[in-house]
């Protein structure tokens, strides 16, 4: 005799009240293992609530079958798995064509879009997950199209804006130069002060020329994106980052009034 899975059964052989032969197992508990409780439910008592405690949930009746009737069953479970591989590859296959059919002719329509989609590789997940997803879907939806071709234009647009930053004075010097606040991030890091941490703010900001300007500093503070002001400042390093020529600066301060044009558009809309 043999259980379900080819394993020769060698010990006495049960038999229920149709004849079927039968072995008993004790099965052990799947919630803890065997182990009849955990450290992590102490807060419970330990003990594990589906075994009470004992690591098994008794016995339980497992088949056996003769070398005739494994052979019968394996050929029947076999040919149910061929049939649905069979409908599984013939669905894909059908899939596969229709997106070909589609990929046809989105490109025929929208091939220059993905070309330049293509050529931001590395650039934008956004864009890389639905060039990736076209190959297997064969078409975007409108706002999808309408989205990649907007993220296109500004990575091109911030691209232009890399290349055309140059360096800002010279180092040690003191500026003072009207910019536009481009964007605000920033870190912890050790407080100076010996204990507990600090958020150090990055502000870069662009000159009317286009050259990016960066501090990096905790007591710059209340800077937003798209505000504009004269900035005084002295010049502590000329750098690169991401290809971008940037100018570092320190001791920033803020002359005149600072001009939010986004508070302002948002004031005008109310």
């Amino acid at each position: 005799m043999f259980t379900r899975e080819g394993t020769e059964y060698g010990k006495a052989v049960n038999r229920d009240e149709t004849g079927k032969a039968f072995f008993s197992r004790l099965k052990t508990c799947g919630r803890c293992g065997g182990a009849g409780g955990s450290s992590a439910w102490n807060h419970t008592g330990w003990t594990c609530f589906d075994c009470g405690g004992k690591g098994d949930l008794g016995y339980v009746a497992e088949r056996l079958y003769t070398a005739e009737e494994l052979v019968k069953l394996n050929a029947t479970r076999d040919k149910r798995r061929a049939k649905a591989e069979a409908k599984r590859a013939a669905k894909q296959m059908a899939f596969k064509a229709e997106a070909d059919a589609k990929l046809t002719a989105f490109m025929a329509a929208n091939g220059e879009l993905v070309a330049s989609a293509k050529a931001c590789a590395g650039k934008s997940m956004f864009i890389d997950d639905l060039v990736a997803k076209l190959a297997i879907y064969g078409s975007w939806s409108e706002k999808q199209i309408a989205a990649v071709a907007k993220s296109v234009v500004e990575i091109a647009a911030s691209e232009a804006k890399r290349a055309a930053s140059g360096f800002v004075g010279k180092v040690g010097e003191r500026i003072e130069v009207a910019v536009e606040v481009e964007r605000v991030a920033g870190y912890d890091r050790p407080a100076f002060r010996g204990f507990g941490t600090e958020y150090v703010r990055i502000v870069t900001m662009r000159d009317a020329a286009g050259n990016a300007i960066v501090v990096k500093s905790p007591a710059f503070y209340g800077r937003e994106k798209g505000d504009k002001f004269t900035l005084r400042a002295t010049v502590k390093d000329h750098s690169e980052y991401r290809g971008e020529k940037q100018t570092i600066v320190m001791r920033a301060a803020v002359i005149g009034e600072v001009v939010n044009e986004n508070f302002k558009e948002e004031e005008k809309a109310e």
